[in-house]
């Protein structure tokens, strides 16, 4: 199940059709803030909208940070300062309505709600990981290897190990998305366009490559928006 058919589901309580039109799209993280904004001066229920938007600069901040600010772009082009004096301002106007003896029950209980569905979901997800394990090919789990050593233990010798052991004709979405990353980051555009294609034709989709940190230097190449549409 998709984030955002989670947010669907757990969203009943909230009777505000614009508040729960914000709270729905919760997971495009960014415009969620912005959207908040331009709700404030509406709405009688400013708390609501202020500790989602505070939510939301936590998840935009953690993800700044670890893709060392990468991908700024998908955030207005604001780095994590920006974001850390925004989430001081939304913490003092929550402070001031709380003050003035607000309050408001619609984000702690749509938090209870979605941690609750969240669980459920995990199980299925988990489930769906050992089925999909047991049908990992050796491409695969080489495609996994160079996933790690690129974005967690950023091991080049690793990665220049596994490049060297690339077979003749690669079959794995995996390995051939992980390749295109690596190209994209090293900016080998060539490699980079082929591999993307590859990978396409078996299987990733393109929300994949215009979400991923490492093609930013790439939103703007008209190759590549024209590989990934």
């Amino acid at each position: 199940m998709a984030a955002d058919d989670i947010f669907s589901k757990v969203t009943d309580h909230i009777k505000d059709p614009e508040i729960k039109q914000l709270y729905k799209k919760r997971g495009d993280l960014w415009l969620t803030v912005v959207n908040g904004e331009k709700l404030l001066s509406k709405t009688s229920d400013q708390l609501a909208v202020l500790e989602l938007m505070n939510k939301n600069i936590d998840y935009i901040l953690s993800d700044l940070e670890e893709h060392e600010g990468a991908n700024i772009e998908l955030f207005g082009g604001h780095n994590a300062n920006y974001f850390k004096d925004y989430k001081a301002r939304v913490l003092k106007q929550i402070e001031t309505l709380k003050k003035e003896g607000k309050t408001s029950t619609i984000f702690s209980e749509f938090e209870r709600r979605y941690n609750e569905a969240s669980e459920g979901v995990l199980e299925e997800e988990k489930a769906a990981v050992r089925a999909y394990e047991k049908k990992a090919t050796p491409q695969d789990e080489l495609g996994d290897q160079l996933g790690v050593a690129l974005s967690i233990t950023h091991d080049q010798a690793k990665i220049q190990e596994i490049l060297k052991t690339l077979p003749p004709q690669i079959t794995s979405k995996r390995l051939a998305y992980n390749l295109a990353c690596y190209y994209g980051r090293t900016k080998d555009k060539k490699n980079m366009l082929k591999y993307i294609e590859l990978s396409k034709s078996l299987g990733k989709e393109d929300w994949e490559f215009k979400q991923d940190a490492d093609f930013s230097a790439w939103r703007q190449d008209p190759d590549f928006q024209k590989a990934i549409r």
